[in-house]
């Protein structure tokens, strides 16, 4: 973190990034999670709250939405919040989105994909493109594979036409 907390949401707030992490969040939620920390740490510091609990998180939000009329960031606010008593309270992380695993592909798809991405850290694309990538990437991967695609003799110009429909179906209408 770039900033000290106070004590009684930091240990709170690294668990709540970790989790954030773990679950595949990219770095920007995780940097909007830092960036509410701060708003909230501003806004016990202003009304002398001495400890952080349910209740000022709930005073915060109230306060957050009365002065940002942004509907959406007013949201994003109230789920740090119920995030945070979530870790503090340890009833578990809240997603915002279905959680599911990755994809897994055939050992030489997954070579494939794994080259490419390193090739992208390498050039100095930004994680968040990266992990862009890799998930469309997977995707597309996951289509040649039920193609009958298993390695990289395998691809042929029409398991590949027939992975790009099924990957941009899968990227504009999924939930």
């Amino acid at each position: 973190m770039e900033a000290e907390l106070n004590p009684t949401i930091a240990a709170s707030v690294e668990v709540l990034c970790q989790e954030l992490k773990a679950h595949g969040y990219s770095e920007l939620v995780v940097g909007r999670t830092l960036r509410y920390a701060g708003m909230l740490e501003s806004f016990m510091e202003r009304h002398k709250t001495s400890g952080y609990d349910s209740t000022a998180g709930a005073a915060f939000v109230l306060e957050f939405r009365q002065e940002h009329k942004d509907h959406d960031k007013a949201n994003e606010v109230d789920l740090f919040v119920q995030r945070l008593n979530a870790v503090m309270d340890g009833t578990g992380f809240i997603p915002r989105r279905k959680l599911c695993a990755p994809e897994i592909l055939p050992p030489s798809l997954e070579y494939l994909l794994t080259c490419f991405l390193e090739h992208g850290a390498d050039s100095g694309f930004r994680p968040s493109s990266i992990q862009l990538y890799g998930k469309i990437c997977r995707w597309f991967l996951k289509y040649l594979a039920e193609e009958g695609v298993a390695e990289q003799k395998d691809i042929t110009t029409s398991a590949v036409s027939r992975a790009c429909l099924r990957v941009k179906s899968s990227y504009y209408f999924s939930a």
